[in-house]
Order: C-alpha cells, then sequence, then structure tokens
C-alpha cells in the first residue's frame, strides 16, 4: 500500500472538518470532537493497512479491521462513533503512530506545534482539547 501523502492528509482533514459541520450543524464541541477523533482514527487506519499490508486505507481499514476481531457488519460498524471504534480496536491500534504526513497535518491545522506530552489518545477524552472539562 502507498501511504498517503502530506496534501492528502490535509484534503482528508478538510473533507471530515466540512462532514462535521453538516453532521453536528451549530454544536461546535461536538463538531470538534468528532473531527479529532474521526481525524485519528482514519490515520491510525492507515498506520494499521501498513502494519497488517492490507491493499486499504484509513476508515477502511478500520471497518475491515472491526469486521475480522468481531465479526460485525459493515452497517452495524457504521453506526458506531469513531470513539466506540477505537475502544473495541485498542489492542490492535496501541503501539501504532500516526504517519508523518498526518501529524504534520494535524500541526497546521491546529496552527500549534503539539507538545511533547500530547498523544493521539487525547482526543478520545469526553472533551476536546482546548475545552475545559466541567
Amino acid at each position: 500500500m502507498k501511504p498517503r501523502e502530506v496534501q492528502s492528509y490535509d484534503a482528508l482533514a478538510e473533507e471530515i472538518w466540512k462532514s462535521a459541520q453538516a453532521l453536528l450543524g451549530f454544536n461546535f464541541v461536538a463538531q470538534r470532537q468528532w473531527y479529532e477523533q474521526t481525524f485519528c482514527l482514519a490515520a491510525l487506519g492507515d498506520s494499521l493497512a501498513v502494519a497488517r499490508n492490507w491493499d486499504l486505507s484509513g476508515l477502511e481499514a478500520i471497518e475491515y479491521a472491526l469486521i475480522l476481531r468481531h465479526s460485525w457488519f459493515p452497517d452495524q460498524i457504521r453506526q458506531m462513533t469513531p470513539r466506540d471504534k477505537w475502544l473495541s480496536l485498542h489492542e490492535e491500534l496501541a503501539g501504532l503512530e500516526m504517519a508523518y504526513g498526518a501529524k504534520q497535518a494535524w500541526r497546521d491545522r491546529e496552527a500549534t506545534e503539539l507538545d511533547s506530552n500530547d498523544s493521539p489518545e487525547d482526543v478520545w477524552r469526553i472533551y476536546p482539547r482546548g475545552y475545559p472539562v466541567p
């Protein structure tokens, strides 16, 4: 499988952000959370596909892994939240790193350099980065 280029991660981020806006309307916190989790899940799907030598990428690789692991149907998987997909594949995704291009697109979109303590797993917390936890 050919890894995504930096430009296609930028395009992926933009596509996911537009989907978040269309799906979640004016709920900015929910948009942000869905965007961050979906982008990271797609990037981890790329890493999983490379590790398993699959000719898939992104969310397709995640769906395929869920089918293999749990024997769920694609329609069932597509109804799950990004966080539930990640949790269901935690063992498979543990230890995988997002590709450099994905990290770069993330940094460019966020307009900040990630702190050395930041982790892709931070997006699975209840509230997105930058928002106060009540």
